[in-house]
């Protein structure tokens, strides 16, 4: 097995079963003095998310490990952020450990300390490097705007930034002008996590390293009558799928593979299946596919490690190695993705015809009827941004796996 299938694999499972409700800890309080790491557990259905209108938003953060919650159960979505945490919701939403506390319990290490060691190694501007009183102090869209467009691998300043984020769509603020970006404004803790987001949702993999000489670019001058910014991304959103979504189709030879179509149809047309994969799925010419006990189609997957010259595309139209993220979130929607290049759908039946999407934060609790509620993944190039990898599964065949997983362990 290459090391390109473990990481498939691992990337695939990872976000699988991180599907119970998430738990966060009281990491996110400044002024605490961090010398012992009894962390209090907190609900991600904490009193002051229930009803609030960027509540996927922090289910989602929170499921990813990029923002905490406070010892009192709340998260407080509406609290202006310090430097200090933007930094680290920023840091941590792109792959980097950063913790709260000092390190080997020392008294005389703050929680900040590993954030800012890390914006030192990556050039990352900001105020808390030099003055150690404004990483405690609430961040402006301005100083933001600066972090953000760093991490692009550009290094500009004050008004050339905002107009960099703005014209790019970084944000997620739709300010046509650095007036309506209103720079001197502080953040919250919500706006944070869906700037951060939104980078994501723009594609957005990895945190560059900011040159150490300003990048001389030519950024438009811009007015209330500009065509900017680019998309900003409707967040959490989702479109309802019939049967006929889950198929697969095969266009080298014109052939529809519908869940439900028997394992003796599937062999007429591409021969006997002699081994299986990880997933206990039948493996066939560049596909594969899991049976129920009556040995009728309920499930499949394709991808380009094992398949390089595949010609599959799903009934939307998502077509492997070609089609891009983009595509994935315009025809299905923003709400499956998660992070780090990989969306999983997830849809409930809900008659003979539709399947509903899924908003809420999937567990094994919320899920009724896992037979009859289906996973939608893609996973994508982390470079290039196109689909590498398609999979359809009922969530009884995620929980099955996951039994499996823990058994061996």
């Amino acid at each position: 097995m290459t090391k390109k299938h473990l990481w498939l694999i691992g990337s695939l499972v990872t976000t699988l079963f991180l599907t119970d409700t998430a738990t966060a800890f009281n990491l996110d309080i400044e002024d605490q003095d961090y010398t012992d790491f009894n962390y209090k557990k907190v609900n991600q259905n904490s009193s002051d998310l229930d009803g609030h209108q960027e509540k996927l938003l922090f289910q989602w953060a929170i499921n990813q490990n990029i923002i905490n919650g406070y010892p009192d159960g709340n998260y407080m979505p509406d609290k202006p952020i310090s430097e200090g945490e933007f930094l680290k919701v920023f840091l941590r939403a792109f792959g980097y450990h950063v913790s709260n506390q000092g390190v080997f319990n020392e008294s005389n290490h703050h929680w900040t300390d590993s954030s800012y060691r890390m914006a030192k190694v990556l050039n990352i501007p900001t105020l808390g490097s030099t003055d150690f009183n404004s990483r405690l102090i609430p961040i402006t869209r301005r100083k933001a705007a600066e972090i953000i467009t760093s991490s692009q691998g550009v290094n500009l300043e004050g008004d050339d930034a905002i107009k960099y984020v703005i014209v790019h769509g970084l944000t997620g603020v739709t300010a046509r002008t650095i007036e309506e970006f209103e720079a001197d404004q502080i953040i919250t803790r919500s706006e944070a996590v869906k700037w951060v987001r939104q980078l994501m949702l723009k594609g957005m993999m990895e945190i560059k390293q900011r040159p150490v000489a300003i990048t001389n670019l030519a950024l438009p001058e811009l007015s209330n009558s500009s065509e900017w910014p680019e998309v900003i991304y409707e967040d959490f959103n989702a479109v309802k799928l019939t049967l006929e979504d889950f198929n697969l189709y095969d266009m080298t030879n014109n052939n529809v593979i519908s869940l439900g179509t028997s394992r003796d149809q599937i062999e007429d047309m591409y021969g006997e299946s002699n081994e299986m994969n990880i997933f206990n799925y039948n493996n066939y010419p560049y596909f594969s596919a899991e049976f129920d006990s009556e040995n009728s189609l309920m499930g499949w997957e394709i991808n380009t490690i094992d398949n390089k010259h595949a010609n599959y595309k799903t009934y939307k139209g998502i077509v492997l190695n070609k089609s891009t993220l983009f595509e994935v979130l315009e025809l299905y929607g923003t709400a499956g993705y998660a992070a780090d290049g990989i969306a999983n759908y997830y849809y409930e039946k809900a008659n003979e015809t539709e399947y509903k999407p899924i908003f809420n934060t999937i567990s094994r609790e919320s899920i009724k009827n896992p037979d009859n509620t289906y996973m939608l993944s893609f996973i994508f190039n982390k470079k290039t941004l196109i689909v590498e990898y398609i999979n359809v599964s009922t969530f009884q065949t995620v929980l099955n796996f996951n039994q499996e997983l823990d058994q061996r362990n």
